[in-house]
């Protein structure tokens, strides 16, 4: 059975330094992102906050098991692409999501189950499908 999870960005009272900043590589290249691993995280994501600062590059969704999902962009002030990976870390898909400020924002589904879901700002990054991503072990 394929379940489908739904993340919304309401807000919930975090606001970004809270969020633990982890590096990562997509196919070699490193950035530096927010984690959103906790189920207050994924729902706060990125709303709420005008601009990433400086050496942020994005935020990594971790979904707690491989599941078809649903983002929307309610109270985010900047467009992004969403980078789908499958429970393997694999690139499966992009989506480029349109900023909304009102109630009716529109809801943006992954191609398929995954397990990691990247934001960045739109066409800050390329990567290609089958892409791979890994977390940098900095310890």
């Amino acid at each position: 059975m394929v379940g489908l999870l739904v993340l919304t960005t309401c807000g919930s009272g975090l606001a970004g330094p809270q969020f633990e900043v982890i590096e990562i590589e997509v196919e070699g290249t490193s950035l530096e992102v927010w984690l959103a691993d906790e189920g207050v995280e994924r729902r706060q994501g990125l709303s709420e906050i005008e601009a990433l600062p400086s050496g942020i590059d994005g935020m990594l969704f971790v979904l707690p098991a491989p599941t078809t999902s649903s983002f929307n962009m309610r109270d985010v002030f900047f467009a992004l692409d969403i980078w789908w990976f499958d429970s393997e870390m694999t690139l499966i898909g992009k989506t480029l999501l349109q900023p909304c400020s009102g109630s009716q924002c529109t809801s943006y589904g992954s191609p398929g189950e995954i397990g990691w879901a990247l934001e960045t700002p739109a066409g800050a990054q390329e990567f290609e499908t089958g892409a791979r991503l890994s977390i940098v072990d900095n310890g």
